[in-house]
């Protein structure tokens, strides 16, 4: 394999494994504090354009881990943690998974929180809101700021539905976004 794993910064540590048909993958700490230990592996045999492969640690005291990999004609994938005291871990595959805030939060599948003091958890979505804490499957399924909490994004046809799972008895409270009301099951 081909490949760098380098920690150019004082007190910066990089390490893992790095597996590539080609030579553009590499894992790397940059600053003060940063750690990078992942698996980063780019499989395109020769495509017309291997895409890069990176993990990335930049931000004081941030930490980046995971594994970030781009198969056959995929697109370049990073994993990366650039923000003050950042935490990016997880899963990039022909995208990006990042915490580039202050203080930010990245945890899933090809997630991303862009903002300071941002938590984003799940697949595929982004919160660039600062100052909150976000799910979402796709897109935003839950969000929780100062002083409201909100289900949903705003996409047409879904209704949304809160269950409670009891020993004996289960409930449900369903918003019925087209009809405007709350069905109580």
């Amino acid at each position: 394999s081909t490949g760098t794993i380098q920690a150019t910064q004082n007190g910066a540590i990089a390490g893992g494994y790095v597996g590539s048909e080609e030579a553009n993958v590499k894992i790397e700490a940059t600053n003060y504090g940063s750690i990078a230990f992942a698996s980063a592996v780019n499989a395109n045999t020769g495509g017309p354009s291997p895409g890069t492969v990176t993990v990335t640690s930049s931000g004081l005291g941030s930490f980046a881990t995971g594994r970030a990999y781009a198969a056959s004609s995929e697109a370049a994938t990073s994993l990366i943690s650039s923000g003050t005291g950042s935490v990016a871990m997880g899963y990039a595959k022909a995208g990006t998974l990042q915490a580039t805030g202050e203080a930010s939060f990245a945890l899933g599948y090809n997630v991303q929180a862009t903002a300071d003091y941002a938590y984003a958890i799940g697949t595929s979505f982004t919160n660039n809101t600062a100052s909150t804490f976000q799910v979402g499957f796709g897109q935003l399924d839950f969000k929780v700021a100062n002083s409201a909490i909100t289900f949903g994004s705003g996409k047409a046809g879904t209704d949304f539905v809160l269950n409670w799972d009891g020993e004996t008895n289960d409930g449900a409270i369903t918003w019925m976004e087209d009809e405007d009301y709350f069905y109580f099951a």
